[in-house]
């Protein structure tokens, strides 16, 4: 297979109508009420971090829905994807945990409102070597009053451009051991994904971990798509564009990375199929996990 993006995009471009990041909260992939997204574990984790009363928990995640909303309305958030933690469904979270337990620089990328990091604070983990990063201003101050802990939680938030190599993330330049990638890559073209993984990896050092997922298909292709007033390319990857991918990212930035990757169903990650069936059937989460190895 050709190590261009024509090739490893398959079919090509395609058009949809999904109008991206828009208030109008009629869209398909927005929901007033949470329902059955809060299983019974959300609720126990949730309640038990905050220390809010379990009837008193549904008012206080409706606030929070709302305003982020207001913040940037992305489909992850008008669906709730906020609630669960899904960096902890990804296959390499039990060891990614543990090293972080032991003292491993870890960073949340497109952190939202931080909800994977305190996932991590409630299995075990000290915050003192954990950083979020956000291009949107005020989602972790939200995320501060979700989870009721600006006096306790240690983690450092960046307001970041991922693109921006002399943004506020530079001063963790060599030092991040495990970067998390979770819903972000899925938000850009082809070239723009390799153009970000190049700009992450001065960040890393050998036997660092990058891992994530984001929307992808059964045979990976580009999307154009409607973002607010513009017309923006989307990549959603299968396994093998995944592998190409990352070995433009090794070539153009000088090291090596092994790669893991893998195609799940959409029912393995959402409950509501309202969640993600306006995407289509061929849709899939892509996971991956690189480690440089050089």
């Amino acid at each position: 297979m050709a190590d261009e993006q024509s090739s490893a995009a398959g079919a090509g471009e395609q058009t949809t109508n999904n109008l991206i990041e828009t208030q109008d909260t009629s869209v398909k992939w927005y929901d007033e009420e949470p329902g059955a997204r809060v299983t019974r574990e959300i609720r126990e984790f949730y309640s038990t971090y905050t220390g809010i009363l379990e009837d008193e928990l549904l008012p206080h995640l409706r606030s929070i829905h709302k305003r982020a909303w207001d913040i940037r309305p992305y489909p992850c958030i008008g669906a709730w994807n906020f609630l669960p933690c899904f960096s902890t469904y990804m296959p390499a979270y039990p060891k990614v945990l543990e090293r972080v337990k032991k003292g491993a620089t870890f960073l949340d990328t497109g952190c939202c409102l931080g909800q994977d990091l305190r996932k991590m604070v409630a299995n075990g983990a000290l915050s003192t070597h954990m950083y979020g990063c956000d291009i949107a201003d005020g989602f972790w101050e939200l995320g501060y009053e979700l989870f009721q802990d600006n006096d306790t939680l240690q983690a450092k938030f960046m307001l970041a451009d991922i693109f921006d190599l002399d943004s506020s993330l530079k001063t963790l330049r060599g030092s991040v051991d495990i970067l998390y990638l979770g819903a972000v890559l899925h938000l850009f073209s082809w070239q723009e994904q390799v153009d970000a993984l190049v700009a992450l990896v001065p960040l890393s050092k050998v036997g660092s971990t990058m891992f994530g997922f984001g929307v992808g298909w059964v045979n990976g292709r580009e999307f154009e798509t409607k973002w607010k007033n513009a017309t923006k390319s989307m990549f959603y990857h299968d396994n093998e564009t995944m592998q190409v991918m990352w070995q433009k990212v090794s070539k153009a930035s000088g090291t090596k990375w092994e790669v893991k990757a893998d195609l799940w169903k959409m029912e393995r990650f959402f409950i509501v199929s309202q969640d993600w069936d306006w995407l289509g059937p061929d849709a899939r989460m892509s996971l991956f996990e690189a480690m440089r190895v050089e």
